[in-house]
């Protein structure tokens, strides 16, 4: 029972975490990390204990490890039991393993945005400074500053996300999206007529309906 997020008053679900015990789960982890650096999993698992138990903070830090470390070690991590990703029936490897393992946590701590902004801030730019031209994370910082309102931040980071990939949707979506929401209604029409072209039906939905939304506008 308690007054919820949004300011109502009821009974709801709530996982608490015990803070003491989440400190000694971290500090197995850390044991391990001692002996075996490269295991990914160990650090994901980390920082995913972290945001269970919203620790933003240790979240952010521990994820800004991963991707310092992952400059240290050029990508060669390693997984359960201390064997390679592909011996875990993992389909990715490399700097894939790693980009797919911040997207998960980038995720968890990007909720609540508003408390966790600086924290997603540092993250950001993290990411752009080590990996400037790797897509997942010039998407999410495009993703920051469309939600501080910078849209024309947000539209130039994807400018350059889809000149590196333009066969990404997901992308070229959120271009249109940034355009759209900047009111630049011709642009964001341009983006969502080339998803039609696209060889893959959610492109071709989102573009319909990024049509449909600005219809009248131009």
């Amino acid at each position: 029972m308690g007054r919820m997020k949004d300011g109502r008053y009821g009974m709801y679900d709530r996982v608490e975490y015990n803070l003491d015990d989440v400190k000694t789960a971290v500090s197995y982890f850390d044991k391990i990390l001692k002996k075996q650096p490269n295991r990914l999993d160990v650090r994901s698992s980390k920082c995913t204990a972290y945001i269970y138990s919203e620790q933003y903070d240790l979240a952010c830090d521990t994820l800004i490890e991963i991707i310092e470390y992952s400059k240290i070690n050029k990508n060669a991590w390693t997984w359960t039991e201390n064997k390679s990703p592909k011996e875990n029936g993992l389909l990715k490897e490399g700097e894939d393993l790693l980009f797919s393992v911040i997207n998960e946590c980038f995720t968890g701590i990007y909720f609540p945005f508003e408390s966790n902004k600086e924290f997603i801030k540092k993250i950001i730019e993290k990411e752009t400074q080590l990996y400037p031209d790797n897509t997942w994370g010039l998407n999410h910082a495009a993703r920051y500053y469309r939600e501080i309102g910078n849209y024309k931040k947000s539209i130039e980071i994807l400018k350059h996300a889809v000149e590196l990939d333009p066969n990404d949707y997901v992308l070229v979506g959120n271009l249109g999206y940034a355009y759209e929401l900047d009111e630049d209604y011709l642009n964001a029409k341009k983006w969502y007529e080339f998803m039609l072209t696209m060889d893959n039906p959610d492109a071709v939905e989102y573009g319909k309906q990024g049509l449909e939304y600005i219809k009248g506008k131009y």
